[in-house]
């Protein structure tokens, strides 16, 4: 078909060139009076020009073709005998009024056969038969919240060390790769006229984008910081080492340090264990802190000095530092009734013993005229007091007994001995009855009085309601209108 339309066309210009030989011939053959009189006027100029330019528009807005199976819905063809007339009409009719010169009747002419063409298209053209093609851009929307979903809560960094212990992270070259693609396939998908082909080409493209974006996962090492904490606590908590404000209370073969300065070594330490146990804590805050601790601890070694004293007073600090720590675990009781058993006590005359003899070691302590043998003698006498000093679990316990029976008609249930109840640790027992029943009656003695008609389908008593001994709670239970009857028996020491 194209080589046909080729060969038409060819034929309409040697057709065309004739023509203007002709013309021209019989031009040159006229005299000057009579080509003056065929001189085009402006009304058949423009005239023609509106015609050549209406013509335009309708040729373009038609496809020639054979049947229109290949034309899309939304565009309109023709014959293509139709459609090579109207360019070969648009084609002399553009010579024609091209020229300085051309007789009326030429133009009336070329406007009469444009006029035909035009007519011919106008009854000819109709809809193509060609279905638009389906345009599936699923590919590309579940592509683009692929993409979306890797970046979430993905960082941004050139090693890691400034990412979050555990959290992912990719450098900013790949995740600027990745967020690009993801904006140019959003305006693809966007594009209402987008062809298929940019389509797969931008699901393409964000496919390798998605494919290089490798998130790297951050894994703070902690092992370091650790271990220095570890050499910190043991400067710290170091035995031989005593704390004075000038060193004068300290033997002089021993090192010493200043108060001030085992505060703030501590709060060093501390301010280490922080950012060690940080959930989210990121490389770069773990070495910091260790090369503050490294500071801190190399800033305590060298305020180390050398004590002034004759005298060595260390075994004492010692003692008293425990007694110390003794006195201050403990609660002060008569009884340890009132303690819970998580908790140690000591009644007030152990106490004092040993305070006292705490307060005694700290005068010798701090006397500059103390001999060795009398702080070694202090020393002895103090640990004689730590080890008369023998705190106790309190005697209080959390929760109580509970007892739970199903079957009313089973009596005299009774509790074991090792359910029996602790007047001092005032335990709770707790009957609960299963099942649904009409009506419930309980009697129990309560602090001596036998208390009846008791509702509800549970009871809780406490062990100092009663005095020490056998004690027992009947429950009533009706159902259907047939009675039944439980005794627990109890004991309370």
């Amino acid at each position: 078909m194209r080589r046909v339309r080729r060969v038409l066309k060819n034929c309409a210009f040697l057709l065309l060139t004739l023509a203007c030989v002709v013309t021209l011939l019989v031009t040159s053959c006229r005299e000057p009076a009579e080509i003056n009189s065929v001189k085009k006027s402006q009304s058949d100029t423009k005239g023609l020009f509106e015609k050549i330019k209406e013509a335009e528009e309708l040729y373009d807005s038609v496809i020639g073709h054979h049947d229109g199976s290949d034309v899309d819905e939304d565009k309109h063809w023709v014959s293509h005998d139709s459609h090579l007339e109207l360019g070969f009409s648009l084609e002399l009719a553009k010579e024609i009024n091209g020229r300085d010169k051309a007789s009326k009747e030429e133009i009336e002419h070329v406007l009469q056969r444009l006029e035909n063409a035009m007519n011919a298209i106008r009854e000819e053209r109709q809809p193509g038969k060609k279905s638009p093609p389906v345009i599936n851009k699923s590919a590309l929307v579940t592509a683009i919240a692929d993409a979306n979903t890797k970046m979430e809560g993905v960082g941004i960094s050139d090693n890691g060390f400034d990412i979050p212990d555990n959290k992912t992270w990719v450098k900013e070259t790949v995740y600027n790769a990745l967020s690009n693609a993801v904006a140019s396939a959003q305006v693809v998908n966007n594009k209402e006229t987008a062809s298929q082909e940019e389509i797969d080409a931008a699901v393409k493209a964000l496919g390798d984008a998605i494919k290089a974006f490798v998130p790297q996962t951050a894994n703070v090492n902690r092992t370091l910081l650790t271990a220095e904490i570890a050499i910190a606590q043991a400067l710290l908590n170091d035995e031989d080492l005593q704390i004075s404000e000038n060193g004068s209370d300290v033997h002089k073969s021993r090192n010493w340090v200043t108060p001030s300065a085992v505060s703030e070594f501590s709060g060093a330490i501390a301010a280490a264990v922080s950012v060690s146990v940080k959930t989210n804590a990121v490389q770069n805050e773990i070495n910091t802190a260790l090369q503050n601790l490294k500071n801190a601890s190399e800033k305590f070694n060298n305020g180390k000095e050398l004590g002034k004293n004759e005298v060595d007073r260390l075994a004492l600090n010692h003692a008293i530092t425990a007694a110390e720590s003794n006195l201050a675990n403990v609660v002060i009781t008569e009884n340890g009734s009132t303690v819970l058993n998580s908790v140690n006590w000591v009644n007030q005359d152990m106490a004092d013993a040993l305070r006292a003899a705490c307060e005694e070691a700290k005068e010798l302590y701090a006397d500059d005229h103390a001999t060795q043998d009398g702080v070694n003698a202090m020393a002895e006498t103090l640990n004689n007091a730590i080890r008369e000093f023998k705190p106790q679990p309190g005697l209080l316990t959390a929760g109580g007994i509970s007892y739970v029976f199903n079957q009313p008609e089973d009596e005299n249930i009774v509790l074991s001995y090792a359910q029996t109840l602790s007047w001092v640790k005032n335990d709770q027992l707790k009957i609960t009855v299963t099942g649904s029943y009409d009506s419930y009656q309980w009697t129990y003695i309560d602090g001596g009085n036998v208390v009846k008609n008791v509702s509800g389908n549970s009871l809780t008593v406490n062990a100092r309601d009663f005095g020490t001994g056998v004690y027992s709670i009947t429950l009533k239970v009706t159902k259907n209108s047939v009675p039944y009857t439980k005794t627990l028996t109890f004991i309370v020491e």
